[in-house]
């Protein structure tokens, strides 16, 4: 099974990286590039991410929210910066509003916070991470969790931004399959159509998750045109291949052998589209890029 940890960005809360010379303290001359040294800030340069977890039953500690250095140099010594989890739960609440989501507080008993609310920059570096103990198998992957955090005070003198010193991290499980892929298939026409017969090689797709066995890709070399289909991999590893709701044709379905390789984490896929002339049949394997 795929373990990996992903951060990307939310549709509402923009990911963004934005530097102190923006920040409302720079502005006022508190400090900034001038006098740099002598008023170091800490900072959350990423106001929103998404931690997704492939289900499974296993605990994992992972790098949760990243607290960064703004200054000239790295840091001269361990720098404690300690965080507070926002009690009013406005951000979840704007999250929520801006995406007609229901998205809920992360509650305490799903996870534990193995170094506390205190992140650690170490000496030599810029940036240090607020660890989360999770277990993913206890997830829901169609109710995610969130938190929202702020910096509450930093020691050895410096200061907090005046600008990012908040962040709100949305948590969600994702199925094994999730992920990207690399595509090789071909799209064969009706006899009447031969000359618009194609191929692709080494497509870049991505299977996002419906459910634990189910993930919506692109179908053929479609996207564009909105051809989205479900592949839901069954116990015995055959794959259903079924139309995303939303998609361009309800007529995508499978034409032959359709498969998962666990091992080898590759789907090999043989399904149609049916057309105004006829039949459009697709081949085409899709493996995981590492």
């Amino acid at each position: 099974m795929k373990k990996i940890f992903m951060f990307i960005s939310l549709g509402a809360f923009a990911m963004g990286m934005t530097s102190c010379l923006k920040d409302k303290n720079v502005e006022d001359q508190k400090y900034g590039m001038i006098g740099v040294n002598a008023f170091k800030v800490v900072a959350l340069p990423v106001t929103s991410n998404t931690l997704g977890l492939v289900k499974e039953n296993k605990v994992s500690v992972v790098n949760f929210a990243a607290v960064t250095l703004q200054a000239e140099n790295v840091a001269d010594q361990d720098i404690k910066v300690n965080l507070s989890i926002d009690p009013t739960d406005a951000a979840i609440t704007a999250y929520n509003a801006a995406n007609t989501t229901q998205v809920s507080k992360f509650p305490s008993n799903k996870y534990t916070l193995p170094e506390g609310l205190t992140v650690t920059i170490p000496k030599g570096s810029r940036t240090g991470y607020l660890k989360l103990s999770v277990n993913a198998q206890d997830l829901s992957i169609s109710s995610p969790y969130a938190l929202a955090f702020k910096i509450a005070s930093a020691d050895a003198g410096y200061s907090v931004s005046g600008n990012n010193n908040s962040t709100f991290v949305l948590i969600s499980a994702k199925n094994s399959y999730d992920g990207n892929y690399s595509a090789d298939g071909s799209l064969t026409f009706p006899p009447s159509q031969a000359g618009s017969n194609r191929s692709w090689v080494h497509r870049e797709k991505t299977l996002t998750t419906i459910d634990e066995t189910t993930s919506r890709v692109e179908a053929a070399d479609l996207g564009t045109s909105n051809y989205y289909m479900y592949l839901k991999v069954n116990a015995d590893n055959t794959v259903t291949v079924t139309p995303a709701p939303g998609a361009a044709t309800n007529t995508i379905q499978n034409d032959g052998a359709c498969t998962y390789n666990p091992t080898t984490k590759t789907f090999s896929l043989n399904y149609k589209y049916v057309g105004g002339t006829g039949d459009r049949k697709i081949k085409e394997t899709l493996t995981l890029v590492p």
